[in-house]
């Protein structure tokens, strides 16, 4: 039976393959200089900045739903604190004004870090901790 707390295992993986196709296609731009390229990982990353809202949304629902494992509350919280990062960070690239340059690209990479972590922990919380199984 699927249980509500079971649709974030199932958004997160929208947020994670659109951002990371957005950082993809945005270095390649940036090293090949061409604009369709960029047109697409822009439209990558809004796409991806929308799906990390609601990761995040059911997340928080998944949280209050989901069972709870006392020993996982630690690696829960730092999980839950990069999904903030890796939606903020979204966001606020998403909107940036300026899509050319080291600094955008240098917070796709923070971005790409953020995650990463996330994605870590929360396979933490799954296979170590069994969150949700």
């Amino acid at each position: 039976m699927i249980h509500l707390y079971h649709l974030h295992p199932i958004v997160v993986h929208f947020p994670i393959a659109l951002l990371s196709t957005a950082i993809g296609l945005e270095l390649w731009a940036w090293r090949s200089d061409r604009e369709q390229r960029r047109l697409l990982s822009s439209l990558c990353l809004r796409l991806g900045a929308a799906a990390a809202l609601l990761a995040v949304g059911t997340g928080l629902l998944a949280e209050e739903l989901g069972p709870h494992v006392p020993e996982a509350w630690r690696v829960m919280e730092w999980h839950e604190r990069m999904g903030f990062g890796v939606a903020g960070l979204s966001v606020i690239l998403a909107v940036w004004p300026w899509r050319k340059g080291w600094l955008y690209v240098s917070g796709l990479m923070v971005l790409l870090g953020f995650v990463c972590a996330a994605g870590y922990l929360g396979g933490r919380l799954v296979f170590e901790f069994g969150v949700a199984v």
